[in-house]
């Protein structure tokens, strides 16, 4: 299995200083597949981008004053997009890997999509669980969509933060006598949904943060 070396070096300097305040870097290892999942993002982020600056407010410069932007200008833009895709993936990625090492499970190999899925064995019932996550749903004002016990059902919709909000999909059943497995999906509300992409294809890894939330509770 190849594997792919990703380094990110981010320098904070302080300007009473003449040398960095602070280095900070960080190697990531993954798998070819991942590296061209992080690829796909970055197309998509960038066609999204190209949508919104470098194709949108030519055509209506040219409706409204009948001008056409300069090949340098056209340049400019393109550059520009590129610039600001490749700066959103690296923080979407960023955050995805984050979210990962903060669950313990540092040697995954994450799925830097947006739309995230975990399946765990838990020793409870699901009697248990679900009256855990009840009490620990609660407070934080998540909105709950549908409880139901009798399908096993958990569905609720998170606070916009980072993003338009997500929703999170709880599946619970027993497998043996004190023992349920739990199924937790987490996935944007997208406001846009095309065939090649959406418009919230990057979330910082908001959604694995509420998989590994989930997780913690389940476990507690």
């Amino acid at each position: 299995m190849k594997f792919v070396q990703i380094e990110f070096q981010a320098i904070f300097a302080d300007s009473n200083w003449y040398f960095p305040a602070r280095i900070f870097s960080v190697t990531i290892s993954t798998k070819t597949e991942n590296m061209n999942q992080i690829l796909k993002i970055y197309l998509r982020t960038f066609l999204f981008s190209l949508a919104l600056i470098g194709i949108i407010p030519p055509i209506a410069e040219f409706c409204f004053f009948g001008t056409l932007p300069s090949a340098r200008g056209i340049l400019f833009d393109i550059v520009l997009v590129a610039v600001i895709a490749f700066v959103l993936t690296i923080a979407h990625v960023w955050g995805v890997w984050n979210a990962v090492r903060a669950s313990g499970r540092s040697g995954e190999m994450p799925d830097f999509e947006a739309r995230q899925t975990l399946e765990i064995n838990v020793g409870k019932t699901p009697t248990q669980i679900f009256e855990q996550l009840r009490n620990a749903l609660q407070p934080l004002k998540w909105q709950l969509l549908a409880f139901d016990k009798a399908t096993g059902l958990i569905k609720c919709e998170t606070s916009p933060m980072m993003s338009n909000g997500e929703t999170v999909t709880i599946s619970v059943e027993p497998v043996a006598e004190k023992q349920s497995k739990v199924r937790v999906v987490s996935e944007p509300i997208h406001l846009i949904n095309l065939a090649f992409f959406n418009l919230y294809a990057l979330d910082f890894g908001k959604n694995r943060r509420n998989i590994n939330l989930v997780e913690r509770i389940v476990n507690a």
